[in-house]
């Protein structure tokens, strides 16, 4: 189904409450009320987007009161996940760079985020709280994108534990890399074709030294995305969708 102009909004468990379609279901959930009344204006006989991580379903609203809304809906599919599978390792930057690197990496399509403590790494501010709210920009974003089965994100956790586990083709985002092209051309003839793709972008400061040759000794490709050196927000989330759309290509 078409959601091109269509306002998308997370329900959790969504899927729990749908038997058949067409079927009615009841929304009380205050906050999610006024997102549709109060933000996105919404009204009787509009359209909208209803989804969890399993199934996305369009909506049309029936009836809106202070407290509930009753919506008609009218299709229902199953998420179709995006591929290859990306999962980027992002090192904590500072809390306002973190909460943009996360939620442009939700709109360009990653699988999953691994956040990693470095050498250079922000991590005086991250607490459990911050961590919670990071998980709700995940969800806006994925409200904002059409991106239903939205990225998993994991706690930080030590750059030396994490790397090993990494698997798939790997990428570190390194304005000391190879150009961005020559090396997907490479790929190309190679005719590789990954179904797991893994990204890592130093924090601000880069890496340390000693970090860089671990990576190297890890099998990382450093790839080169400008001329010009990018915050490190600004590169995984450039890289991320530059990485999605060659692969794809």
């Amino acid at each position: 189904m078409s959601t091109r102009h269509l306002f998308a909004l997370y329900v959790e468990n969504l899927s729990d409450s749908v038997s058949t379609i067409p079927q009615q279901i009841r929304i009380e959930d205050a906050q999610l009320i006024v997102r549709i009344t109060k933000v996105l204006r919404l009204r009787a006989g509009d359209e909208c987007i209803l989804f969890d991580r399993i199934h996305h379903a369009k909506s049309i609203i029936e009836v809106v009161e202070k407290k509930y809304i009753v919506l008609n809906l009218v299709d229902f599919e199953v998420n179709q996940p995006l591929k290859p599978r990306i999962c980027v390792l992002l090192p904590l930057l500072k809390k306002n760079y973190l909460q943009e690197a996360i939620y442009g990496l939700v709109e360009v399509g990653v699988t999953e985020i691994r956040l990693i403590k470095t050498a250079k790494s922000h991590d005086k501010w991250f607490n459990e709280r911050e961590f919670q709210r990071l998980q709700k920009i995940i969800i806006a974003a994925a409200e904002q994108s059409n991106h239903y089965i939205f990225p998993m994100i994991y706690e930080p956790r030590s750059f030396h534990e994490v790397i090993p586990e990494i698997a798939g083709l790997r990428f570190f985002l390194d304005p000391d890399g190879r150009d961005f092209g020559s090396v997907f051309n490479d790929l190309k003839k190679e005719k590789v074709s990954p179904t797991e793709i893994s990204i890592l972008v130093g924090p601000e400061g880069d890496l340390s030294a000693e970090e860089k040759e671990f990576v190297i000794q890890e099998d990382f490709i450093s790839v080169r995305l400008t001329l010009t050196i990018l915050r490190a927000y600004q590169a995984v989330i450039l890289g991320a969708g530059m990485i999605r759309v060659a692969i794809n290509y």
